[in-house]
């Protein structure tokens, strides 16, 4: 688990739920791995009460699954949570993308240029971590350019589970890195175009890729069920969740 640095003024608690989160996120602590309390807390050198208070507030936001006399692990993929995610990026990013395309800041423009070449060297280098640092990044600026930041701090709190599959997918690589990057900078264009129709046409086909792909090559990192208890159609089998061996992830 990689341990982030303590923020000034960062309780324990929102320390904690922050490590988490970003080792979750980032595939460090893969779907189905156990999650022990004692050693959390050995590693953050603190003790056991902030990580209990912590993991009971990733529960809620499902990062986390709790079951009685089993323990604590982090949660499988659910397909909920990655449609409600894409679900709440394509409507928020649709009006910022038409806003943008009207009026643009200059300084925005020079930042996604500046941008889109830390991309190319991060796909060049193939860093993978840091291109989705900086896809995210991408899509802020995007955001803070047509002066609509507050959007992307609510896009970017309540699509985790969706940036998840897309860690995931980024690993697999079909398409990965190459094809954002691509979309990434027609997006760019269009908005220098002051093109609203085709930004559009690009930010929905950006968002709307097959999350099939990813669940077909980690079927194990996936849930059988919805929120509402239905089951999904798998087109391979499902394997165990915890136990055998984990799938490698390129990182």
């Amino acid at each position: 688990m990689e341990v982030l640095e303590r923020q000034n003024g960062e309780s324990s608690r929102e320390w904690v739920k922050r490590v988490l989160i970003e080792n979750i996120v980032h595939l460090n602590l893969l779907p189905g791995t156990p999650l022990s309390d004692k050693e959390i807390a050995s590693s953050l050198s603190l003790s056991r009460t902030p990580v209990r208070e912590a993991l009971v507030l990733l529960e809620e936001a499902g990062f986390v699954d709790v079951y009685p006399q089993k323990g604590t692990f982090v949660s499988l993929l659910n397909m909920d949570d990655i449609e409600e995610g894409r679900y709440i990026r394509k409507c928020l990013e649709a009006d910022t993308i038409i806003q943008a395309c009207r009026s643009f800041s200059s300084d925005g423009e020079i930042r996604l240029e500046a941008n889109l070449k830390m991309q190319k060297n991060a796909i060049e280098s193939q860093d993978r971590k840091r291109f989705l640092y900086l896809d995210q990044d991408f899509h802020r600026i995007l955001c803070e350019g047509c002066g609509r930041s507050r959007v992307w701090s609510v896009v970017s709190r309540n699509s985790l589970h969706f940036f998840r599959v897309r860690r995931l997918k980024v690993s697999k690589g079909a398409p990965g890195q190459e094809f954002y990057y691509g979309q990434h900078g027609e997006l760019l264009e269009a908005v220098r175009d002051h093109d609203a129709d085709r930004g559009l046409d690009i930010l929905n086909r950006h968002l709307s890729w097959d999350v099939e792909v990813v669940r077909e090559a980690y079927p194990e990192f996936f849930t059988r069920e919805s929120r509402s208890g239905k089951l999904y159609m798998f087109t391979t089998e499902l394997a165990p969740a915890n136990g055998g061996h984990a799938a490698e992830i390129p990182v």
